[in-house]
């Protein structure tokens, strides 16, 4: 027993005294599985990459983890091919969480309209225009958009019709058109109880829903279905594993 408790008390010391070496606010001296400190290691290396988007010409990529969003001015055809500018950051190197209106925080995903209005689920950052020359977003939609939180987003999509936005709680927000203020409710709203939602895309008629579970799955319903405020079954159910329907059901409301 003495020995034991000899070995507990040196054990115990030598913790106490590697408590000494840190003080609050501390920097740390290295990164471990990074490139460095505030650095993405260049255009092309991407860290969770959460969404792409296109206009038909453009091509969007959210890139989460180093809090950008990268844009070529068109659809690579190679697999090297350097983006063109970026969004969030102010170069290439850059990947710091946004502290200021053109910074961006974790974006959980991207969306580009045909007419070249770009929507960023990070809370909900708005560009009227696409933003060649890395403009700060025309306006951002803080806290809430009407009763839907604005916490976690990982979906937005925009098809010239129909504005929708989910979020990890399961819940869809449908919005007739690109909401201006945060007083602005979504007419209906799509529940997967349960299912985080991830990504999002809508072509005005389909909309596509990622469903992040146990069994992740891509949910695509008519958006006429939706629409119309009925109890709402997806089109089609595909699961990534075994691509058989899941038999999970919708609500609208």
């Amino acid at each position: 027993m003495k020995l034991k408790s000899l070995v507990l008390l040196l054990v115990f010391a030598n913790v106490a005294s590697a408590q000494q070496w840190f003080r609050s606010g501390q920097n740390a001296d290295l990164m471990l599985s990074g490139v460095d400190f505030n650095n993405t290691g260049g255009p092309l290396l991407f860290n969770h990459p959460s969404g792409i988007a296109s206009d038909g010409t453009h091509f969007l990529l959210c890139d989460r983890f180093n809090n950008r969003v990268l844009i070529w001015n068109a659809l690579p055809t190679k697999w090297d091919a350097l983006p063109d500018l970026v969004l969030g950051q102010e170069n290439f190197i850059t990947n710091n969480t946004g502290a200021s209106r053109s910074g961006l925080s974790f974006p959980g995903n991207v969306s580009v309209s045909a007419n070249g209005v770009v929507t960023v689920a990070d809370e909900v950052a708005v560009w009227n225009t696409l933003p060649l020359n890395g403009e700060a977003p025309s306006y951002i939609l803080t806290n809430r958009l009407g009763s839907m939180p604005l916490q976690n987003l990982r979906g937005v999509a925009l098809d010239g019709n129909y504005f929708y936005l989910a979020g990890e709680n399961g819940t869809l927000g449908i919005w007739r058109s690109l909401p201006a203020t945060s007083n602005d409710e979504p007419f209906a709203k799509l529940t997967i109880a349960n299912t985080p939602l991830n990504h999002l895309h809508s072509d005005g008629t389909y909309l596509c829903v990622a469903a992040q579970s146990a069994q992740p799955a891509i949910y695509i319903y008519r958006v006429a279905d939706i629409v119309q405020g009925n109890t709402v079954q997806p089109f089609k159910t595909i699961d990534r594993l075994s691509h058989l329907p899941l038999n999970q059901s919708a609500s609208a409301s």
